[in-house]
């Protein structure tokens, strides 16, 4: 599962994209010999992930086409890489290497986490899936903006 977001830190709107994996096949019974290969996972194409962040990046800016938008990015290779196409309407500005605590977004997900996953055993992937989707929903404007406002965000809107 791929989850790719973005705050607005004056208005405290958020903006997300959850992107499930395809279900495996279910495996065939019988018992694998000792001596033979782990069977590898579906390999990733070149640039996949680049991809999903390339639509993630597309349907923020559809769903703000009047606003030009400054989307902070950490260093992930699949923020950078040349399969990776920006916007016009959109600045990418990267943090330094190493510093999650910088990233609006990363702080959302750990009020996410928090509010929405401690203490519960979800049976499937189905199930933090929806659990996702609804914390998101409870999680109030005012606490995005308590989390995101940052002298260094807010100099570069105004």
């Amino acid at each position: 599962m791929n989850v790719f977001g973005a705050v607005e830190p004056e208005t405290g709107e958020i903006f997300y994209r959850i992107e499930e994996k395809e279900k495996p096949e279910k495996k065939k019974p019988g018992r694998r010999k000792k001596w033979a290969r782990k069977p590898k996972g579906k390999p990733q194409s070149k640039g996949e992930k680049s991809r999903h962040m390339n639509e993630f990046m597309r349907q923020l800016c559809d769903a703000y086409p009047n606003d030009h938008i400054v989307l902070v990015c950490d260093n992930a290779w699949w923020h950078k890489s040349k399969y990776t196409v920006v916007p016009e309407q959109m600045t990418v500005i990267f943090i330094p290497p190493y510093t999650p605590e910088m990233n609006p977004i990363e702080q959302i997900w750990r009020e996410v986490r928090t509010v929405g996953f401690a203490n519960k055993c979800l049976r499937s992937i189905d199930a933090v899936v929806d659990n996702l989707r609804d914390t998101l929903t409870i999680v109030q404007p005012k606490t995005i903006q308590s989390i995101t406002q940052r002298d260094w965000i807010m100099i570069r809107l105004n």
